[in-house]
């Protein structure tokens, strides 16, 4: 599995995860004064049909996105360790539900990945030795905010206090190592352009270009990013909702 393969589309996260991935989504509740996509306040909030929340709780759903004339289904972190290119792939990614969003656009996500495999130094077959424990649960905070370009992006962040997003364990005999922290800050954007567009689906990926400016994922101690996409859908109460999001 070569990192040109895992580049097809250089869709960055376009998971969750994905983190991400957990955060572009929106909430009923209380209209807020002025918190409307014709007139947004100083505050950025999550939406549903032109409706705010201070806490609400969802269920969300996170359908990675095929990729390549395979249509291959994963999401992939890209780094490197000890001088040697390093791939993680994981093909599902599953939110814990509920999830519950806060004001002002704020929330707390977990995303949990599954049937993972690493590959070292571009190879094409998997390294037995430093398959990853199962599941990566990969827990931060989450904020709308405003990324330069004039476009809202969610950003992920470690829980405070904790400062990592989480761990990953590979094989004992693994030869780059064996334990790496997920650290730094993950920048989610909408991959058509319209995380202000209420809609049943968004398709969210790593905003590379915010990563490369204002800060990006470490895996360890070297820089990486989240190639792959995924569609973010939310419920209430079982009943699907069409959401967006506003910034400041």
């Amino acid at each position: 599995m070569r990192n040109g393969k895992h580049r097809l589309g250089l869709i960055g996260l376009c998971l969750t995860a994905a983190f991400a991935l957990t955060a572009l989504v929106g909430a009923s509740g209380a209209q807020a004064a002025g918190c409307t996509a014709a007139a947004p306040t100083a505050k950025p909030c999550w939406m549903v049909n032109g409706n705010v929340t201070s806490e609400l709780k969802v269920e969300l759903g996170i359908e990675i996105e095929p990729l390549g004339e395979k249509k291959e289904k994963h999401v992939v972190l890209l780094s490197t360790a000890l001088k040697v290119p390093i791939a993680i792939l994981c093909e599902v990614a599953e939110a814990a539900n509920p999830e519950v969003l806060l004001a002002e656009g704020v929330a707390h996500g977990e995303i949990k990945f599954r049937v993972c495999q690493t590959f070292l130094e571009n190879k094409t077959t998997a390294s037995a030795a430093c398959k990853p424990a199962e599941p990566i649960v990969a827990k931060g905070l989450l904020l709308i905010s405003l990324h330069p370009e004039g476009k809202a992006n969610v950003l992920a962040e470690p829980t405070p206090g904790v400062k990592k997003f989480t761990t990953v364990s590979l094989g004992e005999e693994c030869a780059v190592g064996n334990e790496f922290e997920i650290t730094g800050q993950l920048w989610l954007e909408d991959c058509l352009g319209t995380p202000e567009t209420e809609l049943e689906v968004h398709l969210v990926q790593e905003n590379k270009v915010a990563a490369e400016k204002l800060g990006g994922l470490f895996f360890g101690v070297n820089k990486a990013s989240l190639d792959g996409s995924a569609n973010i859908r939310i419920k209430e109460a079982g009943v699907a909702k069409k959401f967006s999001v506003l910034a400041a």
